[in-house]
């Protein structure tokens, strides 16, 4: 699973950090060795599922992590 939390640090103070959220991103282990697919979550800080969804096709020796987030963001937040 891959985790990327979204905090505020106040004034910059890295010692009082705001959780505002996270993305979980997980293998739903239905791919292949060379494409997965993935179901990921946004969570908000109590917990609450906000948005959810599913990305196949992610091309795992050539499209990294950020890459991965991408097509996450895009399929959930399209015009």
């Amino acid at each position: 699973m891959i985790r990327i939390t979204i905090e505020t640090l106040p004034y910059g103070d890295e010692d009082q950090p705001k959780k505002l959220g996270w993305l979980d991103i997980m293998n739903d282990a239905t791919g292949t060795p060379e494409s997965g697919n993935y179901i990921y979550n946004f969570v908000s800080p109590n917990g609450k599922i906000n948005k959810g969804g599913r990305v196949t096709g992610h091309i795992r020796h050539i499209e990294g992590p950020w890459e991965l987030l991408q097509k996450v963001l895009n399929n959930t937040y399209q015009d």
